[in-house]
Formats: structure tokens, C-alpha cells, sequence
């Protein structure tokens, strides 16, 4: 797949050249391809575009060079556009985008070009997994929980997609049932996870400082806040965050037998906290979770520790991992002083 990249004339050249320098060195079936602007403009960076006006460049380079309909064109752009998005695509079947590089700053602290280069990334990655762009946006998620594929209404939550730069368990069986070969799969892989670490540099926590308090907020999505650290949330799925909060009020620990045996407490949280009213849904992942012999509460256990260790490094994460011999009783260590449960669903 060939990745053709292109700037506007008001980009700065040396953030577009820092991002082709970056994607091309990584090996694999995306070639990402530079090229000079492709026309000059008088537009001042500062006027907004529309979706159209950004796309028009991609289609002027794509016939003026005879690219073929099946490589991607992408615009590197700093005017922003309506409706405001990170990323704009064309519609089904043409694979022309712009990506958004400027004011970054405002999001993230590392130099720009980083999550430029991450946002491009997922844009071939995206048309494998759902067909064309344009279908991929049916399958963003909201409210975020910490995978390249969160929609990220609220744009500061963008820094939890960089600092995790992963797939979700969704995510993943779509790569699975889809086209998308182990080659591009490994080569985007790679690609965000050198780039995530630009993410975390500037939050890196000394190993003698104390864990940071946690707030449960009392709201329809009940966040986990460490307030510590600037508030910054900690991206549970729906039932990843059932599963941490059911341990938390639990500080001496619980089996897998004794977990599963609070099932009723276990749906009714996750009837509050869930993003679907199917109740056929919302029973089938209780089931699943709750029963001992499945390995949906292992798996969760294990998502957990991942995310937080990505989110605030291994040593921080020990106070707030579920931990624990098999077959005994898992625990998080957190001193339950440091936890203010605003909430009242527990």
C-alpha cells in the first residue's frame, strides 16, 4: 500500500519532513511516499477550510501525478477546518485525507510532529480493518477508553489514545476477521508504540513518590480520576472499570469464586456504567464475566494492568493493580485512605 504524503503551502516544512522521516523508516507493506506542496495558496493558516477545500488538494496531486485510486493521498495541513476534526476523509470509494498539524501543543507536551505521525498511522490501518474510512468512523468509541479507535469528543482526551497506543479486545477480533495482514498489523504496531513513549516523558513519576490519591466521580460514567496527577483518568472500558471498582471496595481481596458470587452487585453496576440498553447484551457479558470457569475476568484483570502501566509506568502501577498468587485472592494494595468514592454506586 503505497501512503502518499503532501503538505499545504503554509505548513511549516520542517514539522512535515520530521513526520516522512519518522514513517519512512519503518519497514513493512505501507510505503510512505513525500512530496514537494503541491500548489502554492494565499490563505492565511489562521482561516478555516472546509472538508472539501482540504480535499480538493489531495484529488489535484492525485490527478496531476496519476496516483492510483487505491493508494492514499494525505494532506498535512495547519488551517483548521469545520467541523474541527483531527482527521477528514473523503467519501466511499476515494481514500484522499487531511490530518490536522498544528496546535498540538495544546494537547500534548512533546514536539508536534509526534502525533502527527501517530494520527497518519492509523489512517491505512483503518481502511484495512473497515473496507474505506468512511466506515471505520461506525465504529469509534465513546465515551474513550484508551484505544486508537476512541472518538475523543472531548479533544484532551486524545493523550490517553497516545499514551496507550493500543487496540482494544474489539479492536482486535475486527483485525482478526478482516484483511488485515500480520505484516501491516505489526508495522503500525510499531510504529505507535516508538512514538508513545514522546507521550509519557514529561510524566514520568520518581520511584520514591507516593501513589496518588483516587477519586470516583459521582456521574452518569462514575470516571476514575488520580488527583494526584492533574486528575488525569484512567481509560476503563465499562467493564474493565466494574471489574476495578468491585476490588477496590473490597480491600482484603476476593477469589474468583467469591467475585463470581457477587453477581447481582456486579450487574448492577455494570447496568449503570454500560453503553448499551440490550439487556440480551448486558446479561450475556455478566454471564461471561461471572463465570469461573470462563477467562473474561482474567483477561480484564490482565487489560487492567496494562492500561495502568502504560498510563503511569510499572512502579506507580503496583498500588493500583489487581494482584495475586492463582487461585487465591487478587487484591489492589492501594491504602484505601488515598480513595475518595464520591460515587454512591458501591
Amino acid at each position: 500500500m503505497k501512503v502518499h504524503l503532501i503538505k499545504s503551502q503554509e505548513l511549516v516544512p520542517d514539522r512535515y519532513w520530521r513526520v516522512v522521516k519518522l514513517l519512512e523508516k519503518y519497514n513493512g507493506p505501507i510505503s510512505f511516499i513525500s512530496a514537494e506542496p503541491f500548489a502554492n495558496e494565499s490563505i492565511s493558516h489562521y482561516v478555516p477550510a472546509t472538508w472539501d477545500e482540504h480535499l480538493e488538494k489531495c484529488r489535484k496531486y492525485r490527478d496531476a501525478y496519476f496516483v492510483d485510486n487505491d493508494d492514499l493521498v494525505i494532506l498535512l495541513t495547519s488551517r483548521p477546518n469545520f467541523p474541527n476534526w483531527f482527521i477528514g476523509f473523503s467519501e466511499f470509494p476515494h481514500n484522499d485525507f487531511f490530518v490536522h498539524s498544528d496546535d498540538w501543543d495544546l494537547f500534548v507536551d512533546c514536539e508536534q510532529f509526534y502525533p502527527i505521525a501517530f494520527q497518519i498511522a492509523l489512517i491505512p490501518i483503518r481502511k484495512q480493518m473497515f473496507g474505506h474510512y468512511q466506515f471505520a468512523k461506525e465504529y469509534f468509541h465513546h465515551p474513550t477508553r484508551g484505544c486508537v479507535q476512541d472518538l475523543c469528543k472531548n479533544k484532551l482526551e486524545i493523550i490517553f489514545k497516545f499514551r496507550t497506543a493500543d487496540f482494544c479486545s474489539e479492536c482486535i477480533e475486527i483485525v482478526k476477521k478482516t484483511n488485515v495482514s500480520n505484516d501491516l498489523f505489526n508495522q503500525i504496531s510499531e510504529i505507535l508504540e516508538d512514538i508513545r513513549p514522546n507521550f509519557l516523558s514529561k510524566t514520568k513519576i520518581e520511584p520514591d513518590k507516593k501513589p496518588s490519591r483516587l477519586k470516583v466521580t459521582d456521574d452518569r460514567v462514575n470516571n476514575i480520576l488520580l488527583t494526584d496527577l492533574n486528575n488525569l483518568k484512567i481509560p476503563f472500558s465499562p467493564l474493565e472499570k466494574v471489574v476495578f471498582l468491585i476490588y477496590l471496595k473490597y480491600p482484603e481481596g476476593l477469589t474468583v469464586h467469591e467475585f463470581c458470587e457477587r453477581k447481582k452487585e456486579i450487574a448492577y453496576v455494570y447496568r449503570k456504567l454500560s453503553n448499551t440498553d440490550d439487556p440480551t447484551i448486558i446479561r450475556d457479558r455478566i454471564d461471561n464475566l461471572t463465570n469461573p470457569l470462563s477467562n473474561s475476568l482474567s483477561e480484564k484483570i490482565s487489560r487492567i494492568k496494562q492500561i495502568l502501566k502504560k498510563l503511569i509506568g510499572d512502579e506507580l502501577a503496583q498500588h493500583y493493580i489487581i494482584s495475586g498468587p492463582n487461585a487465591e485472592k487478587k487484591m489492589i494494595s492501594l491504602d484505601r485512605s488515598l480513595v475518595d468514592w464520591e460515587s454512591k454506586i458501591l
